[in-house]
């Protein structure tokens, strides 16, 4: 299904009327504008950078959390181990 964007929320592209307009610049500086104006697609790329922040915490706390989980296993393994040792 294709989306339609309404006509006010269209940004509107300048055309250069004449050589001395291209050479000058002005077309490529009223359309960087109005690129910089429109406000289409910031809501993906906010939800984007959220998740991006909260992949790299998980991934820090999944790190940092290595050595406690390995020496807690270490501990288990060993009591284990005595407890099956018959005396």
């Amino acid at each position: 299904m294709q989306r339609i964007t309404p006509v006010a929320y269209r940004p509107k592209m300048s055309q250069p009327r004449c050589l001395s307009q291209m050479i000058s610049g002005q077309a490529v500086f009223r359309s960087w504008r109005t690129l910089v104006r429109d406000e289409h697609g910031q809501d993906l790329v906010e939800y984007s950078l959220l998740l991006a922040f909260v992949c790299l915490a998980g991934a820090a706390i999944f790190i940092g959390m290595g050595q406690t989980t390995k020496s807690l296993w270490m501990t288990v393994n060993s009591r284990l181990a005595n407890a099956n040792q018959p005396s």
